[in-house]
């Protein structure tokens, strides 16, 4: 997005430059009246739906992280934006506007959640669709948690568990209404200030396993136009999951960052990494939603092993607006 902006800017200065070349002739000695320059037209601003404005059959590019749960837990490192399953770890997601259903293709399965699943009791700020089949759960949440007292308005986060064979996928993602490639960031550099972040973290040991909620992480994100990067600081903290419900305890994984750069996908990744830490599998990935990157999201994973013995594998999602 912000490489074709600059080229174009390049390109403009350049026939700028020509046009003001000396050709050699002489200037006209009278007998006419110039012909002025045409003024040139703006670039119209490009224009958005939120997300709640949204209408007929869709398709969303999504990024997305998770892992697979079997006869071992298993990362799923993070898709880029757009990325789809074209790497065999991301998902495809579109709507049917006639049926109100939803479908989901992930690597290894598809599949449809309609009016009929959707779960007799709804979390706050969640569309949630639950059901069981063959004794093994499958769920989608689209998640639309405010910044503050502001809505979100075109980034969502969402989740999605399903069975695939002898395990279980979780992947946590996000998608929305993405920043267009010719509404390039403000300049300078752009710093997000409010955050929401969902996720998962498993903590196995050989005294036995815990899952944390991870949604008192905390979080920082900018973008820097001119050099194409994303900086981003995770701090990873979770709530132990006690019969599914946190825990007043807080525990801290320790504190991710990392510099990605903007790719012609487009999206932006990196590989995010944690001094003293034996960091096994952590990247985020994802990309800009609504007017000039108004709001932004990404999906990361992480794992590292434990200084005591053990693993801690996480994944999540990561809403935010400026």
């Amino acid at each position: 997005m912000i490489n074709r902006f600059l080229a174009s800017a390049a390109l403009a200065l350049a026939l700028a430059a020509c046009g003001g070349e000396d050709s050699g002739t002489p200037p006209p000695t009278g007998g006419g009246t110039p012909t002025p320059s045409p003024t040139p037209s703006p670039s119209p601003t490009p224009t958005y739906q939120t997300f709640a404005q949204l209408t007929g059959d869709r398709t969303f590019s999504k990024a997305c992280a998770g892992y697979r749960s079997g006869s071992a837990l298993t990362p799923i490192s993070a898709s880029e934006f757009g990325e789809g399953i074209s790497q065999g770890r991301g998902l495809a997601l579109g709507f049917t506007a006639a049926t109100n259903t939803w479908n989901i293709t992930g690597p290894g399965f598809t599949t449809s959640f309609g009016p009929t699943d959707l779960a007799a009791t709804q979390p706050a700020d969640t569309i949630f669709y639950s059901r069981t089949t063959n004794g093994l759960p499958e769920r989608f949440a689209i998640v639309s948690r405010p910044f503050g007292t502001q809505p979100a308005e075109y980034v969502r986060g969402s989740s999605v568990t399903y069975p695939t064979g002898s395990s279980v996928d979780d992947y946590f993602c996000v998608f929305g209404v993405p920043t267009l490639a010719t509404d390039p960031l403000p300049t300078g550099t752009v710093t997000y200030t409010q955050f929401n972040v969902g996720g998962r973290a498993i903590r196995a040991t050989a005294a036995g396993g815990a899952i944390f909620d991870l949604r008192d992480s905390t979080v920082t994100l900018s973008a820097n136009p001119a050099t194409l990067q994303v900086t981003t600081q995770i701090t990873l903290a979770g709530r132990e999951l006690v019969n599914g419900t946190p825990s007043a305890t807080l525990t801290q994984f320790g504190t991710f960052t990392s510099t990605g750069a903007v790719n012609a996908r487009p999206s932006y990744a990196g590989t995010l990494t944690s001094p003293g830490q034996t960091v096994v599998d952590a990247n985020f990935a994802g990309w800009f939603f609504g007017p000039q990157g108004r709001e932004a999201g990404y999906a990361f994973n992480i794992v590292v092993d434990l200084q005591g013995g053990g693993r801690l594998t996480s994944a999540g999602a990561v809403t935010a607006r400026r």
